[in-house]
């Protein structure tokens, strides 16, 4: 569900098509089907081959770290990736505690002036995790002062959704010992934004930033 209402966010943002998009996490990322049928070309990159044969799609394989993106997007966009960027399983096993932080002011970096970047992860308390999850898991969940430094000194817009999956929901019960608020779920289904209680909740945090 959480993804779901990502696309929907991301693709109420894009530019009007034509338009060339960089993506970057572009494997098994649905949204390239979808927006390439609407029109768009998509650029994409990601540590791992996508072998998807897509029309006006073309994978690269790059580490965002480590090599050079260009400077010269009017759109870029990525849904639920950058929380893995610097963590060991996605790099070398090497523990970078920034590398999130980084890859975002460097996609911000790649767009032209007037160009807008759009991006989604997941927000809230830790503490949602599931026990039967692994802690540390190999995403990060932002919260408020996370959030904060990287768009610190931008021109950046946050709506946030809730996230409420079936394995969320029991999280959130152990942790609260109560069912999750109605609102919340009403929220899902409806997929409206949320304007409280997002730091206590597992939820989604949807930013677009434009370049002057």
């Amino acid at each position: 569900m959480a993804e779901t209402i990502e696309y929907d966010w991301v693709e109420s943002n894009l530019l009007e098509p034509p338009c060339t998009l960089l993506n970057f996490g572009c494997c098994g990322d649905k949204s390239v089907e979808k927006f390439t049928k609407k029109g768009y070309k998509i650029i994409g990159i990601d540590r791992l081959k996508d072998e998807r044969k897509i029309e006006n799609y073309f994978a690269l394989v790059k580490d965002i770290l480590k090599h050079d993106i260009g400077n010269e997007y009017k759109c870029i966009y990525s849904i639920s990736a950058v929380e893995h960027v610097g963590l060991p399983k996605y790099n070398d096993g090497i523990l970078d505690e920034d590398g999130d932080i980084k890859a975002f002011r460097k996609l911000y970096s790649a767009l032209e002036s007037g160009g807008i970047l759009l991006m989604t992860f997941p927000y809230g308390s830790q503490d949602i995790i599931p026990e039967k999850l692994p802690k540390p898991v190999d995403w990060r969940i932002y919260d408020k002062e996370r959030l904060d430094r990287m768009i610190k000194g931008l021109d950046a817009e946050v709506t946030f959704f809730p996230s409420i999956s079936e394995y969320i929901r029991s999280g959130w019960m152990k942790f609260h010992r109560c069912e999750p608020p109605r609102e919340f779920f009403e929220s899902i289904v409806q997929k409206k934004p949320i304007n409280s209680g997002m730091d206590e909740i597992f939820s989604v945090a949807c930013i677009k930033v434009k370049k002057p």
